[in-house]
């Protein structure tokens, strides 16, 4: 571990007597492990002293996928480089974060949150909360669609039939992007659960 040294010295900001502000001073500092300790004349330090951490802002490159629906909750998977596993981990949608689940340096999972309108937003990455990417990458929040009916509501295993669904808000998504999802059960009736 180095000792930050009278080079590294910033200025402090009284609070109270439990408490003082501290700003880094990007010019003069590099990345790494380092301890911080509080002086009154430049000279003479404190003799406690606690660890601080100084790293290089992480960068995000992509997200996948790019767009969800506006009351969220999907997961997507941000790529960059410069992240690290921190309990300050997270994503921003704009100006709402998400808790960010390290995968490794250069990938990071966020679940989405809801978001008030449709409309396009920056993700970014913090390590420690506060400090944000400064380049950010396109995010798409949609408006939610609505599934009212399908046509027919029936089908043979054979599959091949097209069905038509009616709803609404299915334009938010775009043509490329729609999927039809046809669930993971199947439900019985009791007479046919009764022939087994």
């Amino acid at each position: 571990q180095r000792q930050m040294c009278i080079r590294d010295r910033a200025s402090a900001v009284f609070i109270d007597s439990q408490t003082v502000m501290c700003v880094v001073n990007a010019p003069s500092a590099t990345a790494g492990d380092a301890t911080l300790r509080v002086t009154v004349d430049g000279q003479t330090y404190s003799e406690d002293r606690v660890a601080f951490s100084l790293y290089d802002l992480p960068r995000v490159t992509s997200v996948s996928p790019s767009r969800a629906f506006t009351n969220g909750g999907s997961v997507v998977s941000v790529e960059g480089s410069g992240f690290f596993l921190s309990s300050g981990l997270s994503c921003w949608f704009g100006t709402t974060a998400a808790v960010g689940y390290f995968v490794d340096a250069s990938h990071v999972r966020c679940e989405v949150p809801a978001a008030i309108t449709a409309g396009v937003v920056d993700v970014r990455v913090s390590n420690n909360g506060v400090d944000l990417t400064a380049d950010g990458v396109e995010f798409d929040y949609v408006d939610q669609i609505v599934v009212e009916a399908v046509q027919p509501s029936v089908a043979s295993l054979a599959g091949g039939l097209t069905v038509t669904v009616t709803g609404a808000n299915f334009d938010s998504v775009g043509e490329d992007d729609l999927l039809c999802f046809f669930g993971d059960c199947l439900l019985y009736t009791s007479d046919a659960a009764d022939e087994e």
